[in-house]
């Protein structure tokens, strides 16, 4: 199965596609590839609003849907983190909403409620989930660790998009794929 992460943002979205294999290694998905979904910034000398920043990302994201992508796993947002860097209010995070929003319904109308799965930040972020530490900073040097062989370069990452979305698509395969699966095969049984 082909799993896509995203770690959303109306200017860089972090992206990862994995394949997962539920039987045999579920511990080990492999990386298949990872970046940044990036919106134009202006068109024809003109600055895009953020309705024509998310329509763009929208065009891309469809694009990496489109392959054989089987699940789609997105963070979603508490309101209850980072209150240092946002102060808990602003635009920031009415756009960052909106974008969540957008995109998470997008993969919904592309794939199907069922196979997208919104992860709160609180729910994978941290030891007693099993997942990276709080401390952005320190996630790209764990995907390094995770995935040796793939080429990810924090050079190429400022604010960490591509890591956490390579962490969160490492953590859903770990821990919430078995249950997706199950309740996969509950819905086609029943369906027969």
């Amino acid at each position: 199965m082909i799993i896509l992460a995203l770690d959303p943002s109306l200017t860089r979205t972090g992206y990862a596609l994995f394949e997962a294999e539920p039987i045999g290694h579920p511990e080990r998905p492999r990386l298949l590839d990872a970046g940044h979904l990036r919106p134009p910034g202006q068109r024809q000398g003109r600055k895009l609003s953020s309705i024509e920043r998310m329509r763009a990302l929208g065009d891309d994201l469809r694009d990496l849907i489109r392959g054989p992508v089987g699940a789609v796993v997105i963070e979603v947002t508490s309101g209850k983190v980072n209150r240092a860097r946002h102060g808990g209010a602003g635009a920031g995070l009415a756009t960052y909403g909106q974008t969540v929003g957008y995109m998470l319904g997008l993969c919904e109308q592309c794939l199907g409620v069922h196979d997208v799965h919104p992860i709160y930040e609180n729910d994978w972020i941290g030891k007693r989930n099993g997942g990276p530490p709080a401390r952005k900073a320190l996630r790209p040097a764990l995907v390094r660790t995770y995935f040796p062989d793939v080429t990810y370069d924090p050079a190429d990452d400022p604010g960490a998009d591509a890591a956490d979305a390579i962490l969160l698509g490492r953590w859903f395969c770990l821990h919430r794929l078995p249950g997706v699966l199950t309740a996969q095969a509950q819905r086609a049984k029943g369906g027969e």
